[in-house]
């Protein structure tokens, strides 16, 4: 007998892995696997790749997952915009490029929801948050979530038991959830949710990969050195601004701007945690003759005039000496 089998407790840590456990269980003995979980997620398939064939049929009860939630449509029409920009930041901005082990997580969890011994609810009355593993004559009750790092990474603790009255009552128990009308089909929804990812195969159209192309070049957040600006910009134009500084930011050397959007760059360029060290002034601003007094009065009411030299557009002749120029970090021209 396997060892592990034998173990009353998993943690991960000090204890057998809880994958450990289900892997011996499923070896030991193939058949009807139920479970319980507050979250899934595709590395969890990965994990035990070796040994789901086993289990057969499985049936898998979400606790909740606020993206499969059918929202109303004032809901739908008030979390549009958080919705979207949480979209983009987690599905187009990624922190690095993809590896192939997150593509084969996706491409597993796709297969094993898609046999048609595989059935998926979702529970839609509050949030389930119970975490059970129920299989044909061991249940395993504890911490751990449908995830690698509930199954192999996490500090968690489940508890096994064999004797048959607690696996009869736990098995009554997952039943009585799985047949209550709170407990919603949700297999089709999330199948369609992964094959929206970055390594499903849904068509995106060209609009779509367009904005995930723009989202990824000039991101969506607020920077953090704009926090304290004394001045107020329209949407349109933090727009430009946040496409500025992100492009700034990544190497660029140049780039053109017009209006209020440059107090923005400038404000961001002054008071960004690095900027690069030069022999004159930090900012160099030139403008028509006109609008230098206005340049002046402006940078003055918002506390950036230490930092800035407006210059006169018409003096910069041909022949102009422009050496007293030099030394600017960051040229602005209006």
């Amino acid at each position: 007998m396997n060892p592990i089998r034998s173990a009353p407790l998993t943690d991960n840590t000090f204890l057998p892995k809880v994958a450990d456990r289900l892997q011996a269980e499923l070896e030991a003995k193939d058949g009807q696997l139920d479970i319980v979980t507050g979250y899934l997620a595709p590395s969890a398939f990965a994990v035990l790749a070796g040994v789901l064939d086993r289990a057969r049929p499985t049936r898998i009860l979400l606790g909740k997952d606020h993206q499969l939630e059918a929202l109303s449509r004032e809901r739908q029409e008030a979390d549009l915009q958080a919705l979207f920009a949480e979209a983009l930041r987690t599905a187009s901005i990624p922190e690095r490029l993809p590896t192939p082990d997150q593509a084969s997580e996706v491409a597993q969890a796709l297969g094993f929801l898609r046999r048609d011994d595989v059935a998926l609810k979702v529970w839609t009355d509050g949030f389930l948050h119970a975490k059970a593993y129920i299989l044909p004559d061991t249940v395993g009750v504890g911490s751990a979530n449908l995830t690698a790092g509930g199954l192999v990474h996490n500090r968690e603790l489940a508890m096994w038991r064999e004797d048959r009255s607690v696996v009869e009552q736990l098995r009554a128990w997952f039943e009585r959830y799985w047949e209550d009308e709170a407990a919603v089909d949700a297999k089709a929804r999330l199948i369609e949710t992964l094959e929206r990812t970055t390594f499903g195969g849904f068509e995106f159209t060209p609009y779509q990969v367009l904005i995930r192309a723009l989202a990824s070049r000039y991101g969506i957040e607020r920077p953090p050195s704009l926090e304290a600006a004394t001045f107020q910009l329209e949407w349109f134009q933090e727009d430009a601004v946040f496409r500025l500084i992100r492009m700034i930011d990544h190497g660029a050397h140049g780039a053109l701007l017009a209006d209020a959007v440059a107090l923005g760059v400038i404000h961001h360029f002054l008071y960004r945690s690095t900027r690069g060290a030069g022999s004159g002034p930090p900012v160099l601003i030139l403008v028509p003759a006109s609008m230098a007094p206005v340049w002046n009065e402006v940078l003055e009411q918002h506390g950036l005039a230490w930092a800035c030299r407006v210059v006169n557009l018409q003096r910069l002749s041909s022949d102009a000496d422009v050496r007293g120029y030099q030394g600017a970090s960051l040229v602005v021209i209006d």
